[in-house]
């Protein structure tokens, strides 16, 4: 993608401030600074063609309760936002959770469960198919917390691209993006049953 831009080139002598002296043979002939000429020229500059993915919103969708196996489930939505200028293949978003109301071996951060229905994979929803630049994705499921957790406040934020639980992947995971640094979530407080 190309995007043009004016560039302001001015030519500036030791006598900004006053004028510029010029000579005319023997004669000098000061040009107040007011009558110097500004000239824009546009210039090309090529920008990288990728997607980034960003998380544009993590909301607890419903009332927390125990399932039937003793554990905590929350009900969430995390929707994905490709901001940038191509589209983004298949990638996975993550849910990670800290708690600070237990020891210090259980305050994580850890990966916490989110399964969302029609999924295969109940820890990572994944997108189905390529995400057009300025398109979004929304993930709706629950988080299944360990019972240990029960009636604890946990603070929990979203990945979108997360290599969570995959080994020798790149370090950009599965989308190379313009910005590999905003793929997470601002973080937000729950209160399990």
């Amino acid at each position: 993608m190309i995007k043009k831009f004016l560039l302001v080139l001015v030519i500036v002598k030791f006598f900004l401030v006053i004028g510029i002296c010029l000579a005319d043979g023997e004669d000098f002939k000061v040009i107040p600074r007011h009558e110097i000429m500004i000239k824009k020229v546009p210039i090309d500059i090529l920008m990288p063609v990728m997607p980034d993915l960003v998380i544009t919103n993590v909301k607890q969708t419903g009332v927390p309760k125990i399932n039937n196996s003793g554990s905590p489930e929350v009900p969430i939505s995390v929707t994905v936002k490709n901001i940038g200028n191509f589209k983004a293949s298949i990638f996975k978003v993550a849910v990670y959770f800290r708690s600070h109301m237990v020891r210090n071996h259980m305050k994580g951060p850890f990966v916490v469960a989110f399964k969302v229905p029609g999924q295969s994979n109940m820890w990572y929803p994944y997108s189905v198919g390529t995400l057009a630049p300025e398109a979004s994705i929304t993930f709706n499921g629950n988080l299944i917390f360990h019972p240990y957790y029960r009636h604890k406040k946990v603070t929990i934020w979203a990945e979108a691209d997360s290599c969570s639980g995959d080994e020798f992947k790149p370090s950009y995971c599965r989308v190379k993006e313009s910005n590999e640094n905003n793929n997470k979530s601002t973080p937000i407080s729950i209160v399990l049953p």
